[in-house]
């Protein structure tokens, strides 16, 4: 089941390459999450949340032998989805069958692990509000994971990102933003 609740607010944000206020329905953007399975789940930066979906590809970064950057000085590969949900400068909290599992504050340890509980599962359903940049995302294995915009945020702030191809959904504080690469 998918469902999208609330209406597109007027205002607009600053973010590099955005190129309008998003007016059209949001289905379309989640309808690549809602029935598969999420994989390559990872807590990155900070508090940050990645999820991939859709048909996996290779991306290859070739070394660079003289950077001063460890990690730069070896081959990377990385497994892509078509779709991808990044969950950056908002707050988030996970509840399995209601009972809170984790939440955005804790140590990196617990972040990793709620990554991993909720790599694999398919999403059954999404709940987004414009209004306020919450998004709501229903696994199926009885987990939730609400995300809010911090109460410190600027306008400007990306809370997620959500990237179908070449484009995307950004939702900032001041509301969801359309984007092409």
């Amino acid at each position: 089941m998918f469902r999208v609740t609330g209406a597109a607010p007027r205002s607009t944000g600053a973010l590099g390459n955005i190129v309008k206020p998003l007016r059209k329905p949001y289905a379309p953007f989640f309808a690549s999450m809602v029935g598969v399975p999420c994989w390559e789940v990872h807590a990155d930066y900070g508090s940050w949340l990645s999820f991939q979906f859709g048909k996996p590809r290779l991306e290859i970064r070739e070394a660079r032998p003289r950077s001063r950057v460890v990690t730069l000085k070896r081959r990377r590969v990385f497994v892509l989805g078509s779709s991808e949900l990044r969950i950056e400068m908002a707050a988030w909290r996970l509840l399995r069958r209601g009972r809170l599992e984790c939440h955005s504050d804790l140590p990196r340890s617990s972040l990793r692990k709620a990554a991993v509980q909720l790599a694999g599962q398919k999403i059954t359903a999404v709940k987004m509000r414009p209004d306020n940049g919450g998004l709501e995302i229903r696994f199926e294995y009885g987990h939730q994971l609400f995300v809010a915009a911090l109460g410190d945020a600027e306008r400007d702030d990306p809370l997620w990102h959500l990237r179908k191809g070449r484009r995307g959904l950004t939702m900032t504080k001041a509301g969801p933003l359309l984007w092409t690469e």
